[in-house]
């Protein structure tokens, strides 16, 4: 499976804290190695947002991300707060 990044992800991890962006390298490392690792908290979202999963960064921080099951892909399309993202 191929990862890969948005524009407004890397804009977005860029204006992360350090210890933020750590903790997100971290998430994206373990998700990659096991994307059902209980520490992650992985799941779909509901209502405007159901074509994304999240997981978490440890902290406020998560991550959306959306699955290509045709392109084997996954694409990260948004990292920050859960108060700024919902």
């Amino acid at each position: 499976m191929k990862i890969a990044y948005s524009k407004d992800f890397i804009k977005q991890f860029k204006n992360l804290r350090k210890n933020e962006r750590v903790r997100v390298s971290r998430a994206i490392a373990l998700f990659v190695e096991q994307p059902n690792a209980p520490q992650l908290r992985n799941h779909q979202l509901k209502g405007r947002l159901a074509q994304y999963h999240s997981i978490s960064a440890g902290g406020d921080i998560r991550i959306h991300y959306k699955v290509y099951q045709s392109k084997m892909l996954i694409l990260f399309v948004e990292v920050d707060s859960h108060s700024w993202l919902y």
